[in-house]
């Protein structure tokens, strides 16, 4: 099974945008209730619209080709799961995530983890992928003024 290859990565799109430090650095240091100013109403949502297509979930169908790449039998622990119910949790777990997250970690997840589990898939996520970064940038949604 081959990953989808992308010809650009939405994540660079939104990290290499010179906004992008500029409204992380404004949500650092902004309190709950604080409103972005006027003047950066229109960059904040042309900026959202960036993010909003990185943050794209990947589906199902290519969710359960995910699954069906990491437990395919190639080592004791990954072996496909007979309760239908653990397969259906993987595979919902893996849809919410872009394509270009599983493509950078589901190699590394299968090279480095002896026992796959959602915690350690996770934690390679928060290592190696800015996933979480660019979805905390979703909170200036609630910044913009009405």
């Amino acid at each position: 099974m081959n990953l989808i290859a992308l010809k650009t990565n939405p994540a660079d799109q939104v990290t290499k945008d010179s906004d992008y430090n500029y409204f992380l650095h404004f949500l650092e240091n902004c309190r709950w209730n604080d409103k972005l100013p006027i003047n950066d109403t229109s960059r904040c949502k042309s900026f959202l619209v960036k993010i909003d297509k990185a943050l794209e979930s990947s589906g199902k169908r290519y969710a359960h080709n995910i699954y069906n790449l990491i437990f395919s039998g190639h080592s004791a622990n990954f072996k496909p799961h007979i309760d239908n119910f653990a397969k259906q949790l993987w595979i919902d777990f893996f849809a919410k995530y872009p394509i270009w997250v599983l493509n950078n970690t589901v190699k590394i997840f299968i090279s480095e983890t002896a026992f796959p589990s959602i915690f350690s898939y996770k934690k390679i996520i928060k290592e190696r992928t800015n996933y979480y970064d660019i979805k905390r940038l979703l909170a200036l949604k609630h910044k913009l003024s009405d």
